[in-house]
């Protein structure tokens, strides 16, 4: 019975780890990280408190696929994935919403600690290389960054923090771009 029990545990903890986590770099998925970004916004209303949020998209994604195969673009991505583990803290929820673009969470953070986060995220993965084949791959990372306005919908605040994102492409890549 005990053994039955164990084995259960263990098979809900997999399926919970399988329908919250990106297979790839292990980081949240995009339902996840709604689910949180919903909590922090209530959290936020009823505490008058604040949080700021990154959007990450790497810089010609496409090119490091098709120039180097999809094995090494999944190589570029679980690097970028622990640059980003690495300088966010424990309490920030960091995920991958979508092929090469992320979302970064950051709690009780004004926008002054969400583009000093931004800003080292972006200076790490421009340093990073990535060996393949005996290639070395380089990437850079574009970054929109702001922070929640009091009453704003969660639909208003990604809409604008996409336009930031797509800002930063606009104006040549990698690069931080708020409001």
């Amino acid at each position: 019975v005990l053994s039955a029990a164990l084995f259960k545990a263990r098979y809900e903890d997999r399926l919970n780890e399988l329908a919250t986590t990106d297979p790839l770099t292990g980081l949240w998925n995009r339902r996840t990280f709604f689910q949180q970004l919903e909590q922090e916004v209530e959290r936020t209303r009823r505490y008058s408190g604040c949080f700021s949020m990154l959007m990450l998209d790497l810089d010609e994604f496409k090119s490091v696929n098709d120039g180097y195969g999809h094995l090494a673009g999944d190589q570029v991505l679980l690097r970028v994935a622990e640059v980003m583990r690495v300088n966010t803290r424990s309490a920030d929820f960091v995920a991958r919403s979508g092929g090469e673009e992320f979302l970064i969470l950051l709690p009780e953070t004004p926008i002054e600690g969400g583009v000093v986060t931004a800003e080292k995220i972006l200076e790490h993965v421009e340093q990073m290389t990535v060996e393949f084949n005996d290639q070395e791959i380089r990437i850079t990372v574009s970054i929109g960054v702001s922070t929640y306005r009091s009453g704003e919908s969660i639909k208003e605040f990604y809409s604008r923090l996409d336009k930031l994102l797509y800002e930063a492409k606009l104006r040549g890549r990698n690069r931080v771009v708020t409001d």
